[in-house]
């Protein structure tokens, strides 16, 4: 270039794509645009508390319906544990496993074993009971229907929770004597219900229904022993069949 030679400075177009972009775009285009978190409402358990906090807030669950929840599952997981090696070879660790919790959960929820078992069968006997009565109140007024939709929501309950049922049947009058006490108050309360729904009134001398009742429970007993409770609906008839002509 000659000496004293002045050049024209013009302004260059936008690099095409192939070309280097000058430093300072470089880092103006990789300036990130500032992320702006969401404001969210969570709910508590009291309906009427609410936070508003950054997206990873999530609700907090009622600690009531969490230990019921976990109640359930550990007595559900007992009943198991009980139909394969017996109450008195079951441990908490066993219990704990099989409910997919911690010894330490299940301490937090219950002192022992047979703390465990009575909840189990105490929920068994509401459970049970609950269905009976809605059963009989559902078949109308005529005897023989309440009497078979007792029988029928009994024995349909037995076929459908076998391990409970084992646990029920089977374990609960040799486990302990609460236990014991735990099975013939349902036996009694079942044999009333029997009762109530052939003469529509309530009376003290069941004893013909709590042997009916007693008797329906030793032959589902074998049937639980045997493996055999997905047969007790066909029970259905022999069972409605002793109690109609009362």
């Amino acid at each position: 270039m000659a000496p004293g030679r002045q050049i024209g400075v013009s302004l260059a177009p936008a690099p095409g794509p192939h070309q280097l972009l000058d430093p300072s775009q470089l880092l103006l285009s990789q300036r990130k645009t500032p992320k702006i978190k969401s404001r969210q409402t969570v709910v508590f358990a009291d309906p009427g508390a609410e936070r508003v906090d950054g997206p990873r807030s999530r609700p907090m669950l009622d600690p009531a319906v969490l230990a019921e929840f976990r109640r359930r599952t550990i007595t559900e997981a007992m009943a198991e544990v009980c139909a394969e090696r017996q109450y008195h070879t079951a441990s908490i660790a066993d219990i704990a496993a099989r409910a997919a919790t911690s010894r330490g959960t299940v301490y937090s929820l219950y002192r022992n074993r047979e703390d465990i078992f009575l909840d189990l069968l105490d929920r068994t006997a509401a459970d049970v009971l609950s269905l009976v009565e809605g059963a009989c109140a559902s078949a109308g007024g005529e005897p023989r229907a309440r009497v078979e939709a007792a029988l029928r929501a009994v024995l349909g309950l037995a076929a459908e929770q076998p391990a409970i049922a084992y646990a029920f049947l089977v374990i609960a009058p040799y486990a302990t004597p609460a236990s014991l006490g735990r099975y013939n108050g349902v036996i009694s309360h079942l044999a009333a219900l029997l009762r109530i729904a052939m003469s529509g009134r309530d009376g003290s001398n069941a004893w013909h229904e709590e042997l009916v009742i007693a008797g329906l429970a030793d032959v589902l007993a074998r049937k639980a022993r045997d493996g055999q409770l997905e047969e007790a609906p066909a029970l259905l008839t022999d069972f409605a069949g002793l109690v109609a002509p009362l």
